[in-house]
């Protein structure tokens, strides 16, 4: 299914009309069994975890929305954007916004591809869904048709925003992304205030937020001190909001920081924080989690049946190219899981309370774990992937951006 057919399915998934340039061909969905079932961040809540050997999440409710009211309180009463692109980093695009919908510190919901703000709209939340990426016209206008909130950003013109607005039959509700430094995405800061109050005055939007990203300093563990070049933009932010304030041009929600500039710059918390991985419990930088600022959890497991128990007689060899003997006879679990590159060899599985070594993976395919000399676990049995036991953190695993590796292999979820 290519990307257009997987909007058109997703469209008619929540009750909107399919896109004119779709095939006239469709699959009739249900939300049990979406027809993209098999695409990465829209693949959540469709097996029977108790009858499957494929790996999912489980997702604490209390402890996200704990989460979420500490980093309301410590950004001064900012409201939380809640990320959920990358399939809200593993934890689910369609299982984590149900969950925090109620709750006053909760702005929206934060997507970059058209089919997340989809999925995150078939669930009926009534906060806001903001996609911050540019859209096609055609995908555009299926979304402002189900008021998801459109970013403006540097190639937007007064004229594509009446065409947009005359195919929905009403204005757009929209972001103006400012570029401040990171050039990369939103208009450029030097003319954005102008070019904001020209779409502004085209009277075909309603403007929600006014956002930018910060460059973040080169280095794998940003430095916990305010860097020159992140100051620069804040100020360059402020510069482009007063002109558009004095231009009679509405700001909406102002929001700038992200999980690592949250603990960085609280000039920049403004009526709203971008915090991705940290409202899932994952701190950006170990200088984070030491700052005080804000105490979260994490509030994800992920947990994979073993799919077979088997002994390996001492002299055998096995996997692939007769890698591994085995000296003496020994018990093995292998699990249907894995990431990119393979499962590290100086990982551990929790199997029955015992850390079981890694001693073999297939990449994304599969995972090898020895026992010992004694059958500790049948087949079905659950192994801890990774959780919030001490050693299966997150951050034990050294990888804070785990969530992104865990969408690939996600198919089933369970709230806790």
């Amino acid at each position: 299914m290519d990307r257009r057919d997987l909007i058109k399915s997703m469209a008619l998934l929540v009750g909107t009309a399919p896109l004119a340039s779709c095939a006239a061909s469709q699959t009739t969905t249900s939300l049990k069994t979406p027809a993209i079932s098999g695409v990465r961040g829209v693949s959540d809540g469709i097996l029977d975890t108790q009858n499957t050997m494929t790996p999912w999440v489980e997702v604490s409710r209390s402890i996200i929305r704990s989460n979420l009211r500490k980093m309301s309180e410590a950004a001064g009463g900012a409201k939380v954007m809640i990320v959920a692109k990358a399939n809200a980093y593993g934890c689910g695009e369609r299982t984590v916004p149900p969950i925090v919908d109620d709750m006053d510190e909760v702005w929206g919901y934060m997507v970059v591809r058209p089919f997340e703000a989809l999925a995150i709209a078939s669930t009926g939340v009534k906060k806001p869904i903001f996609l911050m990426a540019p859209a096609s016209d055609d995908d555009s206008v299926t979304l402002a048709r189900m008021g998801v909130h459109l970013a403006m950003t540097a190639n937007d013109t007064p004229a594509r925003v009446e065409r947009l607005a005359a195919r929905v039959g009403g204005k757009l509700k929209v972001h103006f992304e400012v570029d401040t430094g990171i050039n990369r995405q939103g208009r450029p800061h030097w003319d954005a205030a102008e070019w904001a109050t020209a779409l502004y005055r085209t009277g075909k939007i309603e403007v929600h937020g006014t956002a930018s990203y910060f460059i973040v300093p080169p280095g794998s563990e940003p430095q916990a001190e305010p860097w020159g070049p992140e100051l620069q933009q804040i100020e360059r932010f402020n510069a482009v909001t007063d002109a558009m304030t004095a231009a009679g041009v509405p700001l909406g929600t102002r929001h700038m920081a992200s999980s690592r500039s949250y603990f960085q710059y609280p000039q920049a918390h403004f009526e709203a924080v971008r915090t991705g991985v940290l409202s899932y419990g994952m701190y950006p930088t170990q200088d984070a989690r030491a700052s005080g600022v804000v105490d979260v959890d994490q509030v994800f497991e992920m947990k994979v049946r073993l799919a077979q128990v088997s002994m390996i007689r001492a002299g055998e060899y096995f996997g692939y190219g007769r890698k591994i003997k085995m000296e003496k006879d020994t018990w093995i679990a292998t699990t249907l899981h894995g990431v990119p590159g393979g499962t590290r060899r100086d990982r551990t599985l929790k199997i029955n309370g015992k850390d079981c070594e890694v001693i073999l993976s297939g990449g994304r395919l599969y995972t090898i774990a020895v026992l010992g000399e004694e059958k500790i676990a049948e087949q079905g049995d659950v192994a801890l992937i990774c959780g919030r036991q001490p050693g299966y953190t997150a951050e034990d695993l050294n990888n804070p951006w785990i969530g992104y590796g865990m969408a690939d292999p996600l198919i089933s979820m369970e709230v806790a």
